[in-house]
């Protein structure tokens, strides 16, 4: 039974990855001159769409944070998948940890969501 569940399962993958149209299109490439970003929370789906709900509590978040955060959306799947490229280079390094702690925090209920620090943050480049 387990096989068979298994084989269903990556039959699944295989043929979600296969028909993927953006995958097709799109490359994910991070080109030399990105600069690293102190967070990235991506918004993920597993099939079933992202975690939209914390999304929007989280945007909201972004915009009424003190100080001010800039940062950049990066829209890169079918399904609502989405990074925030956060960067906190203008903030104290005790401000960076403050603000790195309640942006984790605000994320951490959710199974649809990966924070990273200090990486390339991805672009969407459309084939020509």
């Amino acid at each position: 039974m387990k096989k068979v569940f298994y084989c269903t399962l990556i039959l699944l993958a295989i043929t979600s990855i296969s028909s993927c149209k953006s995958c097709k299109k799109d490359k994910v490439v991070a080109s030399e001159g990105t600069v690293y970003n102190n967070l990235i929370v991506s918004f993920y789906s597993p099939g079933n769409g992202i975690d939209s709900e914390t999304a929007n509590k989280f945007v909201a978040f972004l915009d009424s944070y003190t100080p001010k955060i800039t940062y950049t959306i990066i829209h890169w799947g079918r399904e609502g998948e989405t990074d925030y490229c956060i960067d906190l280079n203008e903030l104290s390094p005790e401000d960076q940890n403050t603000f790195k702690e309640k942006a984790k925090e605000m994320v951490s209920k959710s199974e649809r969501v990966n924070v990273s620090e200090n990486e390339k943050c991805k672009e969407v480049k459309a084939e020509d």
